[in-house]
């Protein structure tokens, strides 16, 4: 199954390419690969930054705040992530509209601050991204090895490479705005689904699910946290969700203005459209972790409350397997398809775009800036080519005296005999200049 959400994502994107080759008669170049032509609508910014936002730990990890801290925990959790998701317009809209040719946050701080900062930062960005990645990896190897028998650790790690490969080798940024409106619309139909087998299911097998009042009444009869307001489950004034949702909003904050993913998207669209395309998208992902939270995590104190005991210990409930189960017992191995299912969304949105922005910093940050500067701070009488100044433009630079072996001896281009018969730019001197 996720070998053929590869698959699908490979079709789409040779779709794709051929739509934008073919109809629209756009150039695939560099600069296209990583900002998708720069005039991305705001629907599209919208649901991709929601899709990259929706990591596996949203399935999993959100579920075991509901467990712990009752259904506070996935609303402070949601509010500290949403802070920064709101915040980063106010920066995005400077970014586009002072440096609207940047292609990464480091090519500012390299043009303000210099190339000692600019190192620094490169440094932390690679940092942020590689930390990003290695957590979205490990969330996804949980997934799989709770849903899937036997799998080890190799085989998790080279289905989600898989993945990641197939979501952005081929289309670049173009290809995952569209592929996430896939995911978005799968991932809402599959919320709908658990929510209407736990909350609105009259034929549960369950005697404490299927209906919002047997859940409330059987979850008011449970002993809730000591920090939590009449110690109940049921009630938003908990002190440990709530410092929970503090100290995400510092964690969030590294993962938002350090991590190079967050301003692709917002670099591919128009100040206006990127703005508003974060806003819809907070509102768009504030409902992923308190729907799938609340609804599980709720299903499974009231399940466990009818039992007598928990069905999880805490090193399991800790290590995100209470969604799984709910899945299992509510829609039997159905569900935890339906889980898998989710994990690859999120896998391939968040994982494919930490690729594309690491894949940024290194083209544009450091191949292009250190390895293969096209011109480096060269002055105006300087040749492109041999960075020596031009002969007849010797004159132009003050007390210059310099002899022939200083000067430039590069042929010009409108006068070179290959260029003229070079349509593909194949000349070893001018081609990859032209």
């Amino acid at each position: 199954m996720l070998v053929g959400f590869g698959g699908f994502s490979i079709i789409l994107a040779l779709v794709h390419n051929a739509i934008r080759k073919h109809v629209f008669h756009d150039e695939h170049n560099l600069d296209t690969t990583f900002d998708a032509g720069g005039n991305v609508s705001m629907s599209l910014t919208a649901v991709t930054v929601a899709s990259q936002l929706f990591w596996p730990g949203d399935i999993l990890h959100s579920a075991t705040l509901t467990t712990k801290n009752g259904i506070a925990g996935p609303f402070w959790y949601a509010v500290g992530i949403m802070f920064n998701i709101f915040v980063f317009p106010i920066l995005s809209v400077q970014f586009k509209t002072k440096a609207p040719g940047a292609k990464t946050y480091l090519q500012i701080i390299k043009a303000r601050f210099g190339k000692r900062a600019h190192t620094v930062f490169c440094f932390f960005a690679i940092v942020t991204n590689l930390v990003i990645t290695i957590g979205v990896l490990l969330a996804g190897k949980a997934t799989i090895q709770s849903l899937t028998k036997d799998a080890s650790d190799e085989f998790a790690v080279l289905i989600m490479a898989a993945l990641f490969g197939s979501y952005s080798l081929i289309g670049g940024l173009g290809t995952t705005f569209y592929v996430s409106y896939f995911n978005a619309c799968l991932v809402f139909i599959l919320f709908i689904v658990f929510v209407v087998k736990i909350l609105h299911n009259k034929d549960s097998e369950f005697a404490t699910i299927g209906d919002t009042e047997k859940m409330f009444n059987s979850i008011s009869c449970i002993h809730g946290p000591d920090d939590n307001f009449n110690n109940s489950y049921l009630t938003f004034r908990s002190w440990g969700a709530f410092m929970f949702g503090i100290i995400e909003i510092f964690v969030s904050s590294a993962v938002t203005y350090c991590d190079q993913a967050s301003w692709q998207s917002r670099i591919a669209a128009k100040p206006v459209q990127g703005v508003w395309g974060f806003i819809l998208a907070g509102f768009i992902w504030f409902s992923i972790p308190n729907v799938m939270a609340t609804t599980t995590g709720m299903a499974y104190l009231a399940i466990s409350s009818d039992n007598g005991s928990h069905f999880l210990d805490n090193s399991q409930i800790y290590e995100g397997l209470v969604t799984p189960l709910i899945a299992e017992k509510v829609l039997g191995s159905a569900g935890g398809i339906l889980i898998l299912t989710m994990g690859a969304m999120a896998l391939m949105s968040t994982g494919s775009g930490e690729v594309m922005g690491l894949s940024s910093v290194i083209v544009y940050d450091i191949y292009q800036t250190y390895f293969r500067p096209f011109r480096d701070n060269l002055e105006p009488h300087h040749c492109v080519l041999c960075g020596r100044t031009r002969k007849g433009l010797e004159k132009s630079k003050p007390n210059c005296h310099l002899d022939r072996s200083e000067l430039c001896c590069c042929e010009d281009s409108t006068k070179c005999t290959q260029c003229a018969d070079d349509q593909p730019y194949a000349c070893q001197t001018h081609g990859r200049f032209r």
